[in-house]
């Protein structure tokens, strides 16, 4: 069980960090025993364990590559592990330097670095972990650190770039609707207060957005928004680990959306192909490459479809037979795949894919930008249009009884 905890060290420091355990007493024992003073030990079940695994997460993203690419240059240099981590722990932030001396003291109890680094899963991936131990049974443990300080930087990169691109139009978005409930909310009570009372004839689209005000002015229509959201943004947060009848379906819809869906697809197959270059190039054998690459993809549909790979290859196919057969992949992942198989340079055509894939993704992007902005516009003008029509027609209609 991961438990989430907040304390204080020997000399003061504030800390908080993540530990694996059987129970919360031995959570609490593993912690006293390396001097933290525990002022919190939660579960992510709990709103404070949430809050910290959160924290952590968020730190730690920019914090691994910096690490492994320390890491690896110390140790190619000949200075022992134990050293090398005591040398990065005097460096590193409070919450990343507290997981490392846990590390530390496992490594003391004699464990191996792996095994050290899979106390922690939510400061070290599985990627990461493998890579480790594959670089460790290899005698090539600077290497593996090195490769793996890449594939961070890599995909930590990539990632940056998905969300940069897509969190414009998202804001833009969220603006816009905040723009049109204001107008809604804050125009249409006056306005409708003046036809009641010159007892204008309203249309119906009027009399719609009248009612609309008027919803959005009760705290019970906020109320029930909220109670209505809350389960969304929890299966949104879940979805794309689960195996559940939703979860497919909204996976499906998420890859064949217009536009995001090849960005997805084609931000997924990156990842994937890099993770999977970088394990086999770090020493891991390819069924063990390829589950732990799967582990890391998101969604149902490829989760799914690698499994079926899994299974192809284990029956004796050939690599990119078995990636043929799961109908995910476009022709052109299968033709530089086979061409590595027959070349014995896998993990180098794999390398090769991701970065074709990324270059997709960064054009794709850039298309996404140039269409998404206009559209929007549009979007919004056609609303305030729709409002102002609204308020105008029965206006006129209004100062022709007049006259």
């Amino acid at each position: 069980m991961m438990f989430y905890y907040t304390g204080r060290s020997s000399d003061g420091r504030r800390l908080r960090g993540s530990i694996e355990a059987v129970s919360r007493d031995a959570a609490a024992a593993h912690l006293r025993s390396r001097f933290v003073f525990v002022t919190g030990l939660e579960t992510v079940a709990s709103v404070g364990g949430t809050w910290t695994r959160m924290r952590l997460s968020i730190c730690n993203k920019g914090i691994r590559p910096i690490f492994f690419r320390s890491f690896g240059a110390l140790v190619n240099a000949g200075v022992p592990v134990r050293s090398a981590l005591e040398t990065i722990i005097q460096s590193s932030e409070d919450s990343f330097s507290e997981t490392l001396s846990a590390v530390e003291a496992d490594i003391d109890g004699g464990a191996t670095l792996s095994t050290a680094l899979e106390r922690h899963p939510n400061h070290f991936s599985a990627i990461a972990i493998a890579m480790v131990k594959a670089g460790e049974l290899g005698g090539s443990l600077d290497e593996a650190l090195r490769t793996l300080a890449e594939f961070e930087e890599r995909d930590r990169a990539l990632r940056k770039r998905v969300a940069a691109a897509l969190a414009y139009p998202c804001v833009v978005s969220i603006a816009a609707a905040g723009l049109l409930i204001f107008l809604v909310a804050g125009t249409m009570p006056a306005f409708a207060s003046m036809f009641a009372q010159m007892r204008v004839s309203l249309p119906a689209g009027t009399r719609l957005l009248i009612a609309a005000a008027s919803e959005l002015r009760t705290l019970t229509f906020w109320g029930v928004l909220l109670v209505c959201l809350f389960p969304v943004i929890v299966a949104l947060r879940h979805y794309k680990t689960s195996d559940a009848a939703w979860a497919k379906a909204a996976d499906r819809v998420r890859l064949r959306f217009p536009l995001l869906g090849q960005i997805v697809v084609k931000s997924t197959v990156a990842r994937f192909a890099r993770s999977l270059a970088s394990l086999m190039r770090a020493g891991v054998d390819i069924i063990s490459s390829l589950e732990t690459a799967a582990g890391v993809v998101e969604g149902f549909t490829y989760r799914h479809g690698l499994r079926t790979v899994i299974e192809a290859l284990r029956r004796g196919n050939t690599l990119a037979g078995s990636f043929e057969a799961s109908g995910l992949f476009d022709i052109t992942f299968l033709q530089l795949l086979r061409a590595g198989e027959e070349s014995g340079t896998v993990d180098d055509m794999l390398f090769r894919i991701a970065r074709h894939y990324e270059v997709d993704v960064e054009a794709s992007l850039s298309s996404l930008a140039s269409i998404i902005e206009p559209l929007l516009i549009c979007v919004l003008g056609a609303a305030i249009g729709t409002i102002v029509a609204s308020i105008i027609i029965p206006l006129y209609s209004m100062i022709g009884n007049i006259q």
